[in-house]
């Protein structure tokens, strides 16, 4: 070989060795969907979704909205009051205005609602537990789950309050599992369980 040739093929071979770790990760990072969320106002929501929650509940009011996409699919996180005198409750929606709870059942009437509060003994509440948005999530929440769970994705967010005391109890998505955790408003771990 000559030494022309030689340059050539450690020049090649050197572009090869830069180049095929780089694509290596941006396959890698396109693989891994990104979930990110925005707050709404109300009167951004798609009509298909006010529609819907109208038609459904006649009654209700949408307290908060919040824009969730993970790779190309779009959903909408409403905190919704069913009636005037009912504590607001989480679903989410579709583009197109389907109603769903957040554990995924879909809604077609008011009935298909229920309640999340735990009673104890003799019928008083143990603690309060209500849905919240997972946008409204306090800070240190949300750092220690995306540094716990990178990859995760928060399918269900409650704040139980018994007292004095307030813990988050979360459930989150996690290549193909389910983990349900429970964070004090610090973001420290107060329980955690494989589902």
């Amino acid at each position: 070989m000559t030494t022309r040739t030689l340059w050539t093929v450690a020049a090649l071979t050197a572009v090869l060795a830069v180049a095929a770790p780089a694509a290596a990760q941006k396959k890698k990072n396109a693989g891994a969907a990104k979930l990110s969320g925005q707050q709404l106002k109300i009167d951004q929501l798609p009509a298909a979704v006010t529609q819907s929650v109208q038609t459904i509940f006649p009654n209700g009011t949408i307290e908060s909205a919040s824009k969730m996409t993970m790779g190309k699919e779009t959903r909408y996180e409403l905190s919704l009051k069913p009636d005037g005198s009912a504590k607001p409750t989480l679903i989410m929606s579709t583009v197109d205005g389907s109603l769903r709870t957040i554990a995924g059942t879909a809604i077609t009437s008011a009935s298909d609602l229920t309640s999340d509060s735990k009673k104890g003994k003799k019928g008083k509440k143990d603690a309060e537990r209500e849905e919240v948005v997972t946008s409204q999530l306090p800070e240190a929440i949300t750092k220690a789950i995306q540094k716990t769970y990178p990859k995760g994705a928060i399918q269900h967010a409650f704040k139980v309050t018994n007292g004095k005391q307030t813990a988050y109890e979360l459930e989150i998505k996690n290549g193909g599992k389910t983990n349900k955790v429970v964070l004090n408003a610090d973001g420290t771990t107060v329980k955690k369980k494989k589902k």
